[in-house]
């Protein structure tokens, strides 16, 4: 797995219960909102976390079938 990054701004990691994560570089029309919605079938945990500038902040969720993320900094 790759450390690089080319994004500048803020970035929602998501770690599923597999131990599979992604990074979604977050772009939003007003600074510090972002909505996302991510569709999940069969992950019994997802811990979704957000950085920015060094910064790390995360949540537990326990979705049924999908979850949106508001996410406000």
């Amino acid at each position: 797995m790759s450390e690089q990054q080319t994004h500048q701004g803020p970035t929602l990691m998501v770690m599923f219960s597999d131990g599979s994560i992604i990074g979604l570089p977050l772009h939003a029309p007003e600074p510090g909102h972002f909505m996302v919605s991510l569709g999940v079938s069969e992950a019994s945990t997802i811990d979704v976390g957000l950085t920015e500038a060094g910064r790390w902040s995360h949540d537990m969720l326990t979705p049924a079938r999908g979850v949106s993320v508001h996410l406000s900094f």
